[in-house]
């Protein structure tokens, strides 16, 4: 699985990323952090229309 740090708006909460390695290493799931720079989340996207979120985002590992 790939936790997405940042994409092409913004960068992704720390926090809540931290949870999400949290969770994959007490459940031995492998996983990668990752930058996707030609990538945009709807989560971005509320927050660029003014909503104040937390997000992360995950995918699998291709």
């Amino acid at each position: 699985m790939s936790i997405v740090a940042k994409d092409s708006r913004s960068p992704y909460d720390y926090e809540t990323r931290q949870k999400m390695q949290k969770v994959a290493d007490e459940n031995n799931i492998g996983y990668t952090v990752g930058v996707y720079n030609g990538y945009g989340s709807d989560a971005t996207a509320s927050v660029d229309n003014g909503f104040d979120v937390k997000f992360a985002c995950f995918e699998p590992s291709v």
